[in-house]
């Protein structure tokens, strides 16, 4: 796989198809993994669907999903990219339900979220008191839902 794309074979007519990718070698190409792609010229013209082919090694593939989702001590900053690289390689290997998949999903949102915390002033359950602006005066205790960790 070159940073210009992957190759997608048929071999039964022999299709062909280039696919863009990024640089990532072994990310890449298993992001599309089980995919099927279909060319439409702006006339409207179809090609058959072609099946993405790919010479994948599961078992480096794997070695890297668990050493990702192992390489997890220290800040929770840190930890988001190889959980996020552990949860993708499980849900493309193993698919999106298996346990593992949930599993690393579970762990890599846990991360982010306490990134996420980590970047307030204030926690959960404090009592706050707005000293000035158009509500100078009012107080109330923080509350954080976890839909709103992200859009800070």
């Amino acid at each position: 796989m070159t940073a210009s794309g992957a190759a997608s074979q048929n071999r039964r007519d022999n299709a062909y198809l280039e696919v863009a990718s990024s640089d990532e070698p072994l990310e890449s190409p298993l992001s599309k993994r089980d995919y099927e792609f279909q060319v439409k010229n702006p006339d409207g013209m179809k090609s058959e669907w072609v099946a993405f082919c790919y010479p994948f090694d599961d078992a480096l593939l794997d070695q890297v999903r668990r050493n990702s989702l192992e390489r997890v001590a220290g800040k929770a900053t840190e930890a988001i990219e190889p959980l996020r690289k552990a949860y993708v390689f499980a849900d493309r290997m193993l698919g999106v339900q298996h346990s593992e998949t949930l599993r690393a999903r579970a762990i890599w949102e846990e991360a982010r979220d306490k990134a996420a915390l980590a970047k307030l002033r204030f926690r959960e359950g404090a009592r706050v008191k707005v000293l000035a602006g158009p509500h100078a005066g009012k107080s109330g205790i923080v509350q954080i839902r976890r839909y709103m960790l992200h859009a800070l």
